[in-house]
């Protein structure tokens, strides 16, 4: 039986207004799976902070590798998620005063990893994406497609057992998208993370094993 990376178990998340962006959601995604949900950004954005140990839900449960994150001491938390969790949104921040391959090692600085340790890593993970060439500029020298490759080394640096990728395709022109999307395969590929793809419209680039549909808060379907 796969390993259960990411477990939902009957999930309600409110947003700031009270308004319920998610109703009772059961998902499960197991060790180098490609899971791929379409909905709306109040959706696509509570799942993200859940799936990733950023807050807990309002009711149910949501497990990383066995662990309620949020229930954590915010020190605790931070180590936990570094090590098994790599996120990358279409708005990626960065600090401005790092260069790209310093802002790709940040999830290895938290741990504590050596310079030489952050800085092999780092150049890797880049390499994997088709950033090499970027590793010693700064960020304000980037595209927005770049920017997202970027954030994407940065998320899989660690090699996290789970990913999640959010809206990293939107506004991207073809040619930006079919390059970000092959990026997200080679990331796969070299670590073999499960991927949580969240995204407002099926692009149809970004493979993946199963989707999942959320309407209304509510999962409305799933395909293969």
């Amino acid at each position: 039986m796969m390993e259960a990376v990411l477990e939902l178990k009957n999930v309600t998340c409110r947003d700031r207004s009270g308004r319920t962006v998610l109703r009772r959601i059961d998902m499960e995604l197991g060790r180098g799976e490609r899971l791929r949900v379409l909905g709306g950004r109040g959706e696509l954005a509570a799942l993200a902070m859940v799936a990733g140990g950023v807050y807990g839900p309002d009711s149910g449960e949501a497990l990383i590798l066995g662990r309620r994150v949020y229930e954590m001491e915010a020190w605790e938390a931070a180590a936990y998620r570094s090590g098994s969790v790599g996120y990358a949104s279409g708005a990626p921040g960065f600090w401005r005063g790092l260069t790209v391959l310093e802002n790709a090692a940040m999830p290895l600085t938290v741990r504590g990893a050596s310079r030489r340790e952050r800085e092999a890593a780092a150049w890797e993970a880049l390499e994997t994406v088709g950033m090499g060439y970027a590793a010693h500029v700064y960020p304000k020298s980037l595209t927005v497609c770049e920017l997202r490759l970027a954030a994407l080394a940065r998320a899989a640096v660690s090699e996290p057992p789970l990913l999640v990728l959010e809206d990293v395709l939107e506004g991207l022109d073809y040619l930006e998208a079919d390059r970000t999307a092959k990026a997200i395969q080679s990331v796969w590929e070299a670590g073999q993370s499960a991927l949580l793809i969240l995204a407002e419209r099926d692009e149809g680039l970004v493979a993946a094993d199963r989707t999942v549909s959320i309407a209304f808060g509510s999962i409305g379907g799933e395909s293969k």
